[in-house]
């Protein structure tokens, strides 16, 4: 895919990986949308990012939300004319032994990143299968290929990230989308976000 011009949305954009791959699109002339939770967050990532140029959308989104996301898709659609590009970055990370987490630690690991993803992926697919043509591209993690201790939770809602996006290569596929792409990526430690090394 030729990037330059694509309309592209980077959820989880007000820091870290989202931050860093929206300046990458940026500097492919990309248009890009950045949701967030966090408001603050997202003004300094545009304050930022306004110093590179280009045209920089911002969205405050809880995507564990479907409501959020479905009012978010819609103003990025209006802003932007449409969604090519879907990054799902947004994450949540809560480390610690299974035994030794509360219940509602799980929910909220669960709920941004397995149905977050799910929520927004839902909402721009068809209209990509329309134009049979774009590109969503799912955060996964390191913790997404291999069993780690402590972070029981967090791994398999990232196992779940990958097993979607293989599934839904298929369904694409099998329903004649070949312009419909999609692509998982498994970071380990950053320097910035939810595995900071120091």
């Amino acid at each position: 895919m030729k990037l330059s011009g694509k309309r592209a949305v980077v959820t989880g954009g007000g820091s870290g990986i989202g931050l860093a791959t929206a300046i990458r699109l940026l500097g492919e002339r990309c248009i890009v949308s950045l949701w967030d939770i966090d408001a603050a967050a997202l003004r300094r990532a545009k304050a930022s990012l306004d110093g590179i140029g280009g045209r920089v959308y911002t969205q405050v989104c809880d995507v564990s939300d479907s409501a959020s996301v479905a009012s978010a898709v819609r103003n990025a659609e209006q802003e932007m004319g449409g969604i090519d590009i879907l990054i799902n970055n947004a994450g949540h990370l809560a480390p610690g032994d299974f035994l030794d987490q509360p219940v509602g630690t799980w929910a909220k690991t669960i709920d941004v990143n397995v149905q977050g993803v799910l929520f927004t992926t839902h909402a721009v697919l068809s209209g990509m299968y329309e134009r049979n043509q774009g590109h969503i591209v799912n955060v996964s993690s390191a913790a997404g290929t291999l069993g780690v201790a402590g972070l029981a939770v967090y791994a398999a809602s990232k196992w779940a990230v990958w097993g979607l996006t293989e599934s839904l290569r298929h369904e694409a596929w099998n329903r004649s989308k070949r312009g419909v792409r999609f692509s998982t990526v498994h970071p380990s430690y950053v320097a910035e976000g939810l595995f900071c090394i120091a």
